[in-house]
């Protein structure tokens, strides 16, 4: 980008949803490398300006967002391609800014909401079948897992239940000779959320409790949670999260265990979603980080997962007029 002009007239078109997929390519190697223009991005989101001045329509409080989000340290993704995923990781590590000078003459109003989650504390009791990637929404699937009461000096975050990780593997025909990672993902169907949310720039925050034993001598333990969205049948969803390569947007955080049963760490990530995306897949997770095993799975001596949380955050323009023409 050659001049601010320029720089404004491109990030203008990303927030609106106008920017042609070369321009949101070019504005993502621009972020990536220029903090100016990620300073600018940050200043100018729409969804930072209505957050700054507690425009939130139609909110309870049960279901409205703080007006200041800090996602400090968020690791840049893990997974390629880089996609939309970074402007939503960018906007999370600044969303603290000053509204940029050139506001919206009449700035978009956010709404926000929980997406349906099923069992999202487990509380239902039900156990969660070790198959891997859900092929379908509104179920947990997983690695080997067991819902537990409190146990090991652990009570659960919310409620009387919650998700213990027991193993890195399921049951399912395994490609790999070594498993590091025991996780329980869901799957959310975001076809039947298009028409709340027109035209809207849209994330969302995906938020999960985590809590652990003290962890034996030489290992260390990761807990993460991921999120991406794709294009396509629900069905192709395990398929679809394995390809790395696959078109959508991704985005992971990590923290490591601190084995301190008396509190729940909590881990969360931001994720830009895709106007076209289908269905978003959602992934909780215990890494296993100790010296290198020769085969099998790894086993989690006492790995907790508790009150997974998804919210959607859409900003919807007041009218036509609402897009700045400096």
């Amino acid at each position: 980008m050659n001049s601010d002009g320029e720089q404004l007239d491109l990030i203008r078109s990303a927030i609106d949803g106008t920017a042609t997929p070369g321009e949101m390519q070019a504005l993502q190697e621009h972020l990536r490398q220029d903090p100016v223009v990620r300073r600018l991005f940050a200043r100018y989101a729409s969804l930072d300006s209505a957050l700054g001045d507690g425009r939130l329509a139609d909110v309870s409080p049960a279901t409205a967002v703080s007006p200041v989000h800090q996602y400090a340290g968020f690791k840049w993704l893990a997974w390629p391609p880089l996609t939309a995923a970074v402007a939503g990781l960018v906007f999370g590590m600044f969303c603290t800014s000053v509204v940029f000078a050139y506001a919206l003459p009449r700035p978009p109003v956010v709404v926000t909401r929980l997406l349906p989650l099923a069992d999202a504390s487990f509380e239902a009791g039900s156990q969660v079948p070790a198959l891997g990637i859900p092929a379908r929404p509104g179920a947990w699937s997983g690695d080997f897992s067991r819902v537990v009461a409190a146990e090991n000096g652990i009570t659960p975050k919310q409620g009387r239940r919650m998700l213990r990780f027991l193993r890195s593997d399921n049951e399912l025909p395994s490609q790999a000779e070594r498993s590091y990672v025991g996780e329980v993902a869901q799957v959310i169907d975001l076809r039947p959320l298009r028409t709340e949310f027109p035209g809207a720039v849209q994330m969302i925050e995906l938020t999960a409790y985590f809590n652990s034993v003290a962890a034996p001598a030489g290992v260390r333990y990761e807990f993460t949670v991921k999120a991406a969205a794709f294009r396509g049948d629900v069905a192709d969803a395990p398929g679809l999260w394995e390809d790395h390569e696959a078109n959508g947007s991704r985005s992971n955080r990590s923290v490591v265990a601190d084995s301190d049963v008396a509190t729940w760490q909590r881990v969360a990530v931001p994720l830009v979603v895709p106007a076209d995306a289908d269905f978003l897949v959602l992934e909780c997770a215990v890494v296993h980080k100790g010296p290198q095993m020769e085969h099998g799975a790894a086993k989690f001596p006492g790995h907790y997962v508790d009150q997974v949380e998804v919210r959607l955050i859409g900003s919807q323009r007041a009218g036509p007029e609402a897009r700045s023409t400096d």
